[in-house]
């Protein structure tokens, strides 16, 4: 087992191990140690198939995964019908109470479905609604197979994705491979986009999340478009097969720096400072300014006000191996944070609604900045 040194991150780290260790000293017996190791090994191997579902296997009947059929490959037009989301929300007046009784709100909507009359969202009268099916021939037309699609919020967002049939190894059996993801939303959460998510096949952490700032800046880098509900969805079709030849070349660029990250070993006391360093950066945020304390003293924030996610990044670290083996690698670090980020952050009690949320961060909110904060900076240790 590794020994880290006694900093703020490495604690967590030998404080479980000393529980552990505890717990099962008094109740040592023939072959015992060997039992332990066994249950641990099943233990270890039903969360990693559980981590490796994704996030739309996680969120109830609002997700569903199309990986597992080996004989139907569903075109994106069927997968969107087939989860009744093919409908053009219509834009309805809204009208206001007023002294005089009530008045039409001018140059304001309100967004609605058709079939039910639920209001998504006020939008001014420039809004120009889509349907998702318009996501359809961006997968269709480019023969990329769904292999995951969402509905979020009973309509007001939606999200499809398909095999880009871009992958890689970062070491033999450790495959990393790319998704072509769409979106868009009624609610105006999202613009209608799409963008490259690279995931690391054998627990689904998400590694990077790539897309471009708008439209001008897409056509230029050839990553990803994100594009208002006033323009048309035909431009994003056309792009998709040059994006595609182009981001090969990006994926193999990133495949590269995974796997110097994999090569780059470091001693005990790097590999801790690295933890902790990585960690001090990625959450930057949450430690700034001063915390309130119950005598009604301040004091400055740190990594103590932290520490349920160093705990669990920690118990990541434990059972990232290669191999069967423990090692102090730049990508092991990297693979802790991400599990986290992917798998196990947010704080709502209720399960389905905090993996719909932890979705909504990794599809180019916080959780997916921190994911390429933490790339970024760990590429710069290599």
């Amino acid at each position: 087992m590794e020994n880290f040194n006694n900093n703020e991150v490495s604690q967590q780290f030998n404080l479980t191990e000393k529980d552990r260790a505890m717990v099962y000293g008094q109740y040592q017996a023939k072959n015992y140690e060997q039992y332990i190791h066994n249950v641990r090994k099943e233990h270890e191997e039903l969360e990693r198939k559980n981590q490796a579902r994704t996030l739309a296997e996680k969120i109830g009947k609002n997700g569903r995964s199309f990986k597992d059929l080996t004989n139907v490959k569903p075109t994106a037009t069927e997968v969107i019908r087939s989860m009744n989301m093919d409908f053009l929300p219509e834009k309805k007046e809204l009208q206001i109470l007023g002294q005089d009784g009530y008045k039409t709100l001018p140059e304001h909507f309100a967004i609605t479905n058709p079939n039910n009359d639920k209001v998504y969202s006020v939008a001014k009268g420039q809004y120009t609604p889509a349907n998702y099916i318009d996501l359809a021939p961006i997968f269709d037309e480019n023969e990329i197979t769904p292999t995951v699609a969402m509905v979020i919020r009973d309509g007001g967002k939606f999200y499809i994705e398909g095999d880009a049939s871009i992958e890689g190894e970062v070491t033999p059996g450790d495959t990393v491979k790319q998704f072509l993801c769409a979106y868009s939303s009624h609610d105006g959460s999202a613009s209608l986009a799409f963008a490259f998510k690279t995931e690391r096949l054998a627990c689904a952490n998400q590694l990077s999340f790539i897309m471009g700032a708008g439209t001008n800046t897409a056509v230029k880098n050839k990553r990803a478009m994100k594009i208002r509900h006033t323009k048309s969805i035909e431009q994003l079709t056309k792009l998709i097969p040059s994006v595609v030849d182009f981001q090969k070349g990006v994926f193999l660029q990133d495949l590269e720096g995974l796997k110097a990250m994999q090569k780059k070993q470091l001693n005990s006391f790097d590999f801790t400072q690295l933890m902790e360093n990585t960690i001090k950066t990625i959450y930057a945020d949450r430690l700034q300014g001063e915390k309130k304390l119950r005598n009604g003293s301040t004091r400055k924030k740190g990594l103590e006000d932290i520490q349920s996610e160093i705990i669990q990044i920690n118990d990541n670290l434990r059972n990232e191996k290669i191999n069967g083996k423990f090692e102090r690698s730049v990508y092991n670090v990297f693979n802790a944070i991400t599990r986290f980020e992917t798998h196990q952050s947010g704080r709502s009690k209720d399960i389905e609604k905090r993996n719909i949320a932890r979705l909504e961060s990794l599809y180019g909110g916080p959780a997916h900045k921190k994911i390429e904060t933490c790339r970024e900076y760990l590429l710069a240790q290599v």
